[in-house]
């Protein structure tokens, strides 16, 4: 979700998300548990497999699937959706 977050909500490039997470994996209660939402209607292994034929676009879908599964029971602060407790201070672009 971290990774989510990072590149579809602030448009973090994927080592630049991969800070967050080495960021949180070092400091205990950095991360929030959520409890995992209904996938219903959310692309699954088999979307992907049926479009083997353009893995860019099926991961980006899958992604944006999850997001969206997910987005219902995401913690909200005043700066929009955050799923971390320490925010992007310290992290850029």
């Amino acid at each position: 979700m971290v990774n989510l977050f990072a590149q579809l909500e602030v448009g973090l490039p994927v080592a630049r998300a991969a800070t967050i997470i080495e960021r949180g994996i070092q400091q205990k209660g950095y991360f929030t548990w959520l409890t995992p939402p209904s996938f219903d209607g959310a692309h699954t292994i088999m979307f992907m497999l049926a479009n083997l034929h353009d893995p860019r676009w099926a991961a980006r879908e899958w992604a944006a699937s999850t997001w969206k599964a997910w987005a219902p029971i995401m913690p909200r602060s005043a700066r929009g959706t955050t799923i971390y407790r320490g925010g992007m201070e310290g992290v850029e672009r």
